[in-house]
């Protein structure tokens, strides 16, 4: 929003006019050398006012005067810049109250009003009512705009639909979970009813080899049963992360060992203190690594030893957990984008408001079917 200015525009637009001739249209005395009448006989002379501050006093409150309005810092004028002050205009005192009414916009103001050196036409002109602003224009339908601009884009399919809640009766079926590998979906169901449906992330298919060890990121079908829950879970990279982050990027992988420093460049040393890997320089100074980042020196991605804070990483499954056996999980992820995407390394992926129903009615021991 534009800055009020300090200049007035019924000053500005008086042009030669004295400030004597200003006074009197605007009703208040003014003065000056050329406004000051001389004494009266017996009457002392007033002291003049300092030249260097000549001050227009304000109107007393509830005085009938025509209304001035301040506008917009940079208003165009006639020998000034458009978006520039007008470098003659005259300040507001300090001292003066603000208008009583807001400053007209720069492309309403009195730009019906000319300049003129005619006394009653300045005055009318003045005095007269702010014109009405212009009515808006209609706005554009949303159906044409979108036309016009882009394809029809296809509303996201919901990643779950919860449809009830399981009975908690003596004597209630207990809940399990059936996984469509085919049709990438979780579905909970007590009984004959089913309570939730959902989108689930599955593997890929894909496979990795390195040296005589080899891997396959399929989601097993089959029959498992929960084996335990966690909430906040730690991610520990298993072997395969850094064989696969080091097959993608062109990296050497090798695995640190506590009491083994490995010898950088620059005469630095890369170390396992405690439960910290980090570098000590020349000097003898040790500095930690970031535990969120993979260790790469040289062209080489070094595996943390498991235990350190450099192998936990809080975040990437989700705010639960539900442990299958033989490392497959139900869980959630960061990037919720590839639920109901083959893009896990076999475990299921839940989003969000999926994985928080399945944490909280799904017990442990419950079955859970993988087709």
């Amino acid at each position: 929003m534009p800055r009020a200015s300090s200049c007035c525009p019924a000053v500005r637009m008086l042009g030669p006019l004295k400030s004597s001739t200003l006074a009197l249209a605007l009703g208040t005395p003014a003065y000056g050398p050329a406004a000051v009448p001389g004494p009266l006989p017996g009457e002392v002379p007033p002291a003049p006012p300092s030249a260097l501050t000549p001050h227009v006093p304000m109107p007393a409150v509830g005085r009938p005067t025509p209304h001035l309005a301040w506008p917009a810092v940079g208003a165009p004028s006639d020998s000034a810049p458009l978006g520039r002050a007008h470098p003659d205009s005259v300040r507001r005192p300090p001292d003066a109250p603000a208008p009583l009414h807001p400053a007209p916009r720069a492309d309403t103001a009195s730009a019906a009003a000319p300049l003129s050196d005619d006394f009653d036409a300045l005055v009318a002109a003045v005095r007269a009512p702010r014109p009405a602003a212009p009515a808006p224009e209609p706005p554009t339908p949303v159906a044409d705009a979108a036309s016009a601009s882009a394809p029809a884009v296809a509303p996201r399919v919901p990643v779950a639909r919860i449809l009830g809640m399981p009975a908690r009766a003596p004597g209630a079926q207990p809940v399990r979970l059936e996984v469509s590998v085919a049709e990438r979906t979780l579905t909970a169901i007590q009984g004959e009813d089913t309570l939730l449906v959902a989108a689930a992330g599955v593997g890929t298919g894909q496979s990795l080899t390195f040296g005589a060890r080899s891997w396959r990121f399929d989601t097993p079908a089959g029959r498992r049963r929960v084996l335990g829950k966690q909430a906040a879970p730690v991610w520990v990279p298993p072997e395969w992360h850094y064989v696969e982050v080091a097959h993608k990027r062109g990296f050497t992988l090798r695995h640190l060992r506590a009491g083994r420093p490995v010898a950088l460049t620059g005469g630095r040393r890369l170390v396992v203190r405690g439960d910290l890997v980090g570098v000590v320089d020349r000097a003898g100074y040790f500095a930690a690594l970031p535990a969120d980042q993979e260790i790469v020196f040289d062209g080489v991605l070094y595996v943390p030893p498991f235990g350190t804070a450099n192998r936990r990483i809080p975040g990437q499954l989700g705010a639960y957990r539900l442990e299958l056996g033989d490392g497959f999980l139900i869980h959630g992820t960061p990037v919720e984008s590839t639920v109901g995407t083959p893009s896990s390394h076999g475990c299921i992926r839940l989003a969000g408001d999926a994985l928080a129903w399945v944490y909280a009615h799904v017990p442990v021991g419950a079955e859970v079917v993988i087709r």
